[in-house]
Formats: structure tokens, C-alpha cells, sequence
């Protein structure tokens, strides 16, 4: 005679039970699946990899469900993946959506004012650079983007000059704000101070 019925059942149920905690512990899971993705993403932008960076960092968002932690970081580090190929406006729309989330993060709100300008949007440009020295004065790159991307209406000239005048005295010693008021200067037409500067 055969094994009974309820015999079936349980060795089924320990074989799926055995076959879940299986999968869970050699990382089928797609959570584990996107967070090995995004470790061996940050290995090759590491190495200047960039477009095996990008293909694992979005193997990694279709990995992640849209309300994982994860999430804006991946964005952020698929931002940082244009930025360094000069794909200024990709880098822009996902440095976007990452500081929708991650607000405090200065180093890609810069990389965001960078990627903003060199793309075209330079009074978008402007206005981050302007937030990012409120939020970090004397920010160097923030610095010379509010001076580069200042329009030539004499407003945002003259709302830079007081931006940079505010700096701290500190950051008024270094190159970032010696080059951005020689900029400035030379965008004012005042040839000689903005040659001193430089």
C-alpha cells in the first residue's frame, strides 16, 4: 500500500516551505536581486564603466517596487552615471528625481546645477546654484555655476555679486570663488578687477 494521503500533503508542504526559505537565503528575491545589482553598478562606475553602471542601476529599478528606499538612490547614482558621460539632461531628470526625496543630498544638487547648465537650462541652473549656496555657503562648483548661468539682464548679475559678496571669508580665499568673481567682473565689463581676480 501506498503513502496515505495526509503523508502527501505534509512532505509537499515541507518542500515548498524548504524551496521558499531557499530561495530567500541564495537571494532569489527580486530585493536582493536589485541590491546586488546596484553593488556591482557602483564597482563599475568606479572603474569608469559607465555604461555597464547604467544598464545595472536600471536592472535595478525594474528590480525594485517604486516604494523601496532604494529607490532615489539608484536614481542618484544613474544621474552621477550621465553626468560623467556628458549626457547633461538624463543626468538632470534623474538627479531630479532622486533629490525629490533625498533634499539634503548637496554633492548631487551640485552635479545637478552642472548638468543643468551644460545642458542649455541655465536660469534653472542659476536657481539651484542659488538654493544650494543657501542651504551650503561657499560651495565651490555652486559658485561658479550661479556666476556662469546668471542671465545677462543685469538682475541676476547683480543678485549674483550679492550672493558671492555674502559668502564666508573663508570661501572668498579660494580659487572657486576667485574665478567666479573674476567671471562676474568680466560678464560686468569691469576688465581690470576681473583680470586681477584671475
Amino acid at each position: 500500500r501506498g503513502p496515505s494521503l495526509m503523508k502527501i500533503k505534509i512532505r509537499l508542504a515541507y518542500c515548498l516551505t524548504l524551496l521558499l526559505l531557499l530561495c530567500t537565503v541564495s537571494g532569489c528575491t527580486k530585493a536582493a536581486r536589485a541590491a546586488r545589482a546596484v553593488s556591482e553598478g557602483d564597482r563599475e562606475f568606479a572603474a569608469g564603466r559607465y555604461e555597464r553602471a547604467e544598464i545595472l542601476y536600471k536592472q535595478a529599478l525594474q528590480r525594485s517596487v517604486p516604494e523601496s528606499e532604494a529607490v532615489p538612490d539608484v536614481y542618484l547614482k544613474l544621474g552621477r552615471v550621465y553626468h560623467s558621460q556628458g549626457r547633461w539632461l538624463e543626468a538632470a531628470r534623474y538627479l531630479n528625481l532622486g533629490l525629490q526625496q533625498r533634499t539634503n543630498d548637496i554633492p548631487s544638487k551640485a552635479i545637478l546645477g552642472e548638468s543643468l547648465f551644460f545642458g542649455g537650462l541655465s536660469s534653472i541652473a542659476f536657481q539651484v546654484s542659488v538654493e544650494l549656496l543657501q542651504v551650503q555657503p561657499g560651495h565651490p562648483g555652486a559658485m561658479v555655476v550661479l556666476v556662469d548661468s546668471a542671465g545677462a539682464e543685469s538682475t541676476d548679475l547683480e543678485k549674483a555679486t550679492f550672493i558671492l559678496r555674502d559668502q564666508p571669508e573663508a570661501a572668498k580665499k579660494a580659487v572657486a570663488y576667485l574665478t567666479a568673481q573674476g567671471i562676474l567682473r568680466l560678464r560686468a565689463r569691469d576688465l581690470d578687477s576681473g583680470e586681477k581676480d584671475y
